[in-house]
């Protein structure tokens, strides 16, 4: 489907590299000036599956024995899963998002907890960030 729900056959469709973010982008935006600038909005209104979601990515990350120093949250939105999931491991966490709102709450969210591991907040697309200062151990 077109972002208008129209349906399309796979050889209808071709997106360029600039309007494919260009219409993430206006999507996040829509959402956040739609107030959804929360948990709702960041899963499509399926909140039931943040529980679920953040125990089983607890379960594989088990798995995985990694370092827990540093980690980057990509697409981050309002910090969900780096509250959720990642602060409670990792010492120091980096957020990554396009919109500047999302990240706010984000900021608001990780003041309210014990112990903050908020390092640094990007407000940038993935495909423009380039990585200062350590390796990160998990992105």
């Amino acid at each position: 489907m077109d972002m208008d729900g129209n349906d399309m056959n796979r050889s209808e469709v071709h997106i360029d590299e600039k309007t494919w973010y260009e219409g993430g982008e206006e999507y996040w935006k829509i959402i956040a000036e739609k107030g959804k600038a929360n948990m709702d909005g960041m899963l499509g209104g399926l909140t039931h599956v943040h529980d679920t979601d953040i125990t089983e990515s607890q379960n594989f990350m088990k798995l995985l024995n990694l370092r827990t120093d540093y980690v980057l949250d990509v697409g981050s939105g309002i910090g969900r899963v780096a509250e959720h999931l990642l602060a409670p491991i990792y010492a120091n966490i980096d957020l990554l998002d396009i919109n500047a709102e999302f990240l706010q709450v984000a900021r608001n969210n990780f003041s309210q907890l014990p112990r903050n591991p908020l390092r640094n907040v990007f407000c940038i697309g993935l495909q423009q960030f380039r990585a200062q200062g350590p390796i990160y151990d998990l992105v």
